[in-house]
């Protein structure tokens, strides 16, 4: 039953805004948002579209100038912390990868920081591209099917968290690991023998 799903996840959860602050990417002209790179002052950047689950898949190369910069996050400090979750703004389905290296999201991304100790960054991130994840997405937040779905970020911030026995967090935090390495690789049966038991580990917490 759809309705004692929801109700069940909500009562064994916090938002995620308990857990951590989240953001979205500076807002860039599309014209000075380019493939290669074609300046010496330009930096690397990515986009919503340059991510995949557990993977950044290109990135694009931007001169971050006021004249450039049409809004949203300009905070440097924020944009570039080391380790944060990526988050795609539209679409259908929670598309979720990890950064260590400190690129800057632009606006079709949302991103966190200020991670709190209890929570592991590759925990969560298979929480948010888990099968239930992408489920409570579709019947829960998504209004309007026929039109571009967005995910808004009231809606991120008030994603239920469970914050689950610091040893399961570390076994799906390993998955994750083999996940981005699976998936760098190219390799599709693993890819999917992984996700299946992430998936399980994942409904398991949340029953």
């Amino acid at each position: 039953n759809h309705y004692h799903l929801v109700k069940k996840i909500k009562q064994i959860s916090e938002k995620l805004n308990v857990y951590c602050k989240t953001t979205s990417g500076f807002g860039g002209k599309s014209d000075q948002i380019t493939d290669t790179k074609i300046d010496d002052h330009q930096i690397q950047v990515i986009k919503g579209k340059s991510i995949s689950r557990y993977l950044i898949q290109k990135k694009y190369y931007f001169d971050f100038i006021d004249q450039n910069i049409t809004g949203r996050t300009r905070d440097i400090q924020k944009l570039s912390v080391k380790n944060k979750l990526l988050l795609r703004k539209t679409g259908d389905s929670i598309i979720a990868t990890f950064d260590d290296s400190g690129i800057y999201p632009e606006q079709s991304l949302y991103f966190t920081y200020h991670l709190s100790d209890s929570i592991r960054y590759l925990y969560l991130l298979t929480l948010f591209n888990s099968k239930l994840y992408t489920w409570y997405y579709r019947n829960e937040l998504i209004t309007n099917i026929d039109s571009t779905p967005q995910l808004k970020q009231f809606d991120l911030d008030s994603f239920p968290i469970i914050k689950a026995a610091d040893e399961i967090q570390i076994e799906l935090e390993r998955f994750a690991l083999e996940m981005i390495s699976t998936v760098k690789n190219t390799n599709t049966q693993k890819y999917q023998e992984l996700e299946e038991i992430i998936n399980k580990v994942i409904y398991k917490i949340f029953q």
